[in-house]
């Protein structure tokens, strides 16, 4: 400890903080009767004489100049110092520093407050995890308590009024997930879904239709069945597998037709099983073509990372009046015009297509039953490749992709279904989409008011592609027996609910 004691006082205090002496003053060391020093000032030295020198030293007159800027430049310095010290961050920096050096936190009376200080914090932080454990395994109970309601609910309405049951607890039963029920309110999407659903069933009364969608269903190398099994190995869980496999399948056009084109896009662009077809829309700037396993456009593919070479769509009128290699030359610039917007619509700087020629060399032409596909033979279209966009699509819309609803939640996944299609909107507006809120519709709503078209096409796909994930199984499964289930069906829904979905949409209750 450090004691002051002024001059003309008897008794010294400690220093807690630094303090100015004078001479005369006095300081002690350890206790007020430790050792003493007193202040005393010393006269300063004389200067030499002008013009005196020592033996080879400096004149008196530099000498003098010398000490001035130092004794200036020691007071500068001391006057800082001091000003510092004497404020209250300065002091506090010098107690803990002499509570530091003087060893005072070895005091027993610290060392028994720091240990209940530190008991305190450990105690809270445990007491801490011991709420929020038990507020969390409430919360788990509570919803399973909500997920069981609801199945006794359900239940109850199958067994004393089956009629009772809407097509979204028709949904929750197939799809054996109650995550529908938070997700499918969007009137858009449910008119297409219902639409789908009565298609479904109307198709499948004929022997042929049936045997269409087994086609379409059964099967590794099926397009359900093949795009199902590729995106659970690139490792998505099978119910999200399952859902976007839906994606692929196309039951509203001809069979047949859809066969011949595959062949003949087989043959022109000498890819064994692929597969060229259209996205039709009202409004041509939605147009696209499609290709490869997945039925991506090429503002998906983009989206998703996957090279595309540009593509451009043309109706039957439209490209009835050129075949590459073959009088061209003219329409070069619609062409051009096309394969640019193209482009563009995916949010793409401009390309610069000044040396690119129109020729049977540089880019293909799919002839398709409703429409004309022309590509670019550059890049490589890595659409084709099934494995590939498969793990670009787990990536994108995995059960643990960022900025998408947990796995459980609502919209988990009609809402990854949904955004599957809001990728082909133009310039880039799924990144506005916003999956947190409780309902497709609101999540949507930002692209409503800026590209109408585009959010009717994402609710239409959508319910279409749910409709089949509802109805086709059901088709399958009525006209088979108990023992006759196939595997790839996984855990099939009841005949009971199949039945009840069939009545339902063939007299308008959905």
């Amino acid at each position: 400890t450090v004691w002051a004691q002024r001059r003309g006082t008897r008794q010294p205090s400690p220093i807690q903080s630094p303090v100015v002496l004078a001479p005369g003053d006095a300081f002690l060391l350890g206790s007020a009767q430790g050792v003493r020093f007193t202040l005393v000032s010393a006269p300063s030295p004389k200067p030499k004489r002008a013009g005196a020198t020592a033996a080879g030293g400096p004149t008196s007159g530099e000498e003098l100049a010398a000490r001035m800027k130092a004794g200036v430049a020691s007071e500068v310095f001391r006057r800082v110092r001091g000003a510092i010290y004497t404020t209250w961050l300065g002091r506090s920096v010098q107690r803990a520093m002499t509570f530091i050096r003087g060893r005072q936190f070895l005091s027993p009376v610290y060392i028994v407050g720091f240990g209940l200080m530190l008991s305190g914090w450990l105690f809270g932080w445990r007491s801490n995890g011991t709420l929020k454990g038990m507020q969390s395994d409430l919360a788990t109970s509570q919803k399973t308590v909500a997920d069981r309601d609801a199945e006794l609910a359900d239940c109850r309405a199958g067994n004393e009024g089956a009629g009772k049951l809407d097509l979204f607890d028709l949904s929750s039963r197939i799809l054996h997930d109650n995550a529908w029920r938070d997700s499918l309110d969007w009137p858009e999407l449910r008119t297409a879904m219902t639409a789908e659903v009565k298609e479904v069933f109307a198709r499948g009364a004929d022997p042929r239709g049936r045997a269409r969608m087994e086609a379409w269903y059964l099967g590794r190398g099926n397009p359900w069945s093949g795009a199902s099994s590729r995106l659970t190995e690139a490792g998505l869980p099978p119910a999200l597998a399952g859902l976007l496999a839906w994606s692929t399948v196309d039951l509203t056009a001809e069979y047949e037709a859809l066969r011949e084109a595959d062949k003949a896009a087989a043959e022109l662009t000498e890819v064994e099983g692929d597969a060229w077809r259209t996205l039709a829309s009202p409004n041509p700037a939605q147009r696209a073509c499609q290709r490869g396993p997945f039925r991506l456009s090429f503002r998906q593919a983009d989206a998703l990372g996957v090279a595309v070479p540009p593509d451009a769509y043309f109706s039957l009128q439209d490209s009835a009046a050129f075949t590459l290699g073959g009088g061209s030359e003219a329409f070069a610039p619609r062409i051009l015009e096309r394969l640019q917007a193209t482009i563009l619509g995916a949010g793409k700087p401009a390309m610069d297509f000044s040396q690119f020629q129109i020729t049977g060399e540089s880019m293909v032409q799919i002839q398709l039953p409703d429409a004309t596909c022309l590509a670019a033979k550059e890049p490589e279209d890595e659409r084709t490749r099934g494995a590939l966009v498969a793990k670009k699509l787990a990536d994108r819309l995995g059960a643990k992709a960022s900025g998408l609803p947990a796995e459980g939640r609502a919209n988990w996944l009609s809402g990854r279904l949904a955004m599957l299609f809001a990728l082909d909107l133009e310039a880039r507006r799924w990144g506005e989409v916003d999956l947190s809120k409780p309902d497709l519709a609101s999540a949507f709503a930002s692209v409503r008011d800026k590209d109408a078209e585009g959010y009717r096409l994402v609710a239409s796909r959508t319910g279409q592609a749910l409709g089949r994930a509802l109805a086709v199984p059901c088709v399958i499964l009525l006209d088979r027996s108990a023992a006759d289930v196939p595997t790839e069906m996984g855990s099939p829904p009841t005949f009971e609910d199949c039945a009840l979905l069939k009545v339902k949409a063939e007299y308008d209750k959905l």
